[in-house]
């Protein structure tokens, strides 16, 4: 008879035991379904953003391109307006160049017919 008891106290340990090592398991799958879903939700979050800051600089080279006007020019915002403002300034000045007629022109002083590239 004591060793039955022996016999079912250790079943009953090994019971115990392997109902906890089952709830642990348990519980690390579901930590690896919130791990797995968050993951998700960040890969798509990262692909909206992607999306977004391709748009956003779609959007800048169209303003950009579209600015071949000074009038244009005042209504770009910030720093994009400061780059094309001074990218353009040289380009005006050659314009003005080119607008000068050979009279205006002092002497020995050359006109340069050429357009700057873009």
């Amino acid at each position: 008879m004591l060793q039955a008891a022996n016999l079912t106290a250790i079943l009953e340990e090994k019971e115990h035991n392997l109902q906890e090592k089952t709830e642990a398991l348990l519980q690390k799958e579901q930590e690896i379904l919130q791990l797995e879903r968050g993951h998700n939700s960040a890969l798509l979050q990262m692909h909206q953003l992607q999306a977004e800051l391709e748009a956003l600089r779609t959007l800048r080279a169209e303003e950009a391109a579209a600015a071949t006007e000074p009038e244009d020019l005042l209504r770009l915002r910030g720093p994009l307006r400061e780059e094309v403002l001074s990218v353009s300034e040289p380009q005006q000045d050659a314009g003005q160049v080119l607008r000068a007629s050979p009279e205006e022109a002092a002497v020995g002083d050359t006109v340069d017919r050429t357009l700057p590239c873009m």
